[in-house]
């Protein structure tokens, strides 16, 4: 019996498709989880928007300060929690870890 094979690009998906193949359809088990990443982009789109016209990220640095920051924020909105005490925490527990606290 031989094996055809359909190609480098092909054997690459093949093999993202079985590593990951229980996750796939994690949404028909739990209700909760939605098919689709949709919910995500869309509370995120505005920012990026906004990002995007006041061309806050002309560096590095910048991009991922602002993606942190954004991210702190949708995480704490999302969860119901308060992003200033949130933000706080984080700040501190870096301080602390740096010894600078």
């Amino acid at each position: 019996m031989s094996i055809k094979r359909l190609g480098k690009n092909a054997d690459k998906l093949m093999n993202y498709i079985m590593k990951f193949e229980d996750e796939w359809f994690t949404f028909l088990k739990y209700e909760e989880v939605e098919p689709t990443n949709n919910l995500a982009e869309r509370s995120l789109r505005h920012i990026v928007i906004k990002r995007k016209i006041s061309q806050q990220s002309r560096s590095e640095r910048c991009k991922e300060s602002y993606a942190m920051q954004v991210s702190l924020y949708k995480s704490a909105q999302q969860r119901g929690e308060n992003y200033i005490e949130l933000l706080h925490n984080v700040l501190e527990r870096q301080l602390f870890e740096m010894g600078k606290f």
